[in-house]
């Protein structure tokens, strides 16, 4: 329990971070915080859980090496953590930050080591942050993409299911 809140998840913690979300849909982190990554407005690390603020009713939490994705019940979608892995040009993001959905609604999320992944209900296939390995599948290595690109490939029809992993993403048709 964190906070008297018996978890439902315990989503896969990439290097330092700890991720926990309830029942309720509250999500506590803890651990490193040396790019923003546990959304609490500063980069101090945290040794007890903190519940990040502005992100309600989460259906789905995951975490990238130095970043975090929540999707929450009502649709929306919201990031934190290192600027690169989440596109920003502008630095880390310390407090989550809604990003601006290219369809909706969104079935699932990923997020790699630099960068993220979204899956839409029709099957559509988003990719954004740092794709210097070629890991965004846009065909070409791309070293920052700042907003959520379709991958266009016959390849990709009727995804499932997506993960991402240090440099690299996969689909399951």
């Amino acid at each position: 329990k964190a906070f008297g809140l018996q978890p439902e998840h315990q989503p896969f913690g990439f290097f330092s971070v700890n991720i926990l979300y309830s029942i309720l849909g509250c999500v506590q982190l803890s651990g490193q915080n040396d790019y923003g990554q546990i959304g609490s407005g500063s980069n101090e690390n945290a040794v007890v859980p903190r519940f990040v603020e502005r992100v309600d009713h989460v259906s789905k939490v995951t975490c990238g090496a130095n970043h975090n994705l929540a999707l929450t019940g009502d649709g929306k979608l919201f990031q934190w953590g290192c600027g690169r892995a989440c596109g920003s040009t502008k630095g880390n993001i310390l407090s989550p930050e809604e990003v601006t959905l290219p369809e909706s609604p969104v079935k699932d999320i990923a997020g790699g080591c630099w960068h993220s992944l979204l899956l839409t209900d029709g099957g559509n296939v988003f990719s954004w942050g740092m794709g210097q390995e070629g890991q965004l599948g846009l065909g070409e290595d791309r070293m920052h993409v700042s907003t959520p690109c379709l991958l266009n490939s016959s390849q990709l029809s009727e995804v499932s299911q997506i993960r991402a992993g240090d440099s690299y993403s996969a689909a399951v048709t």
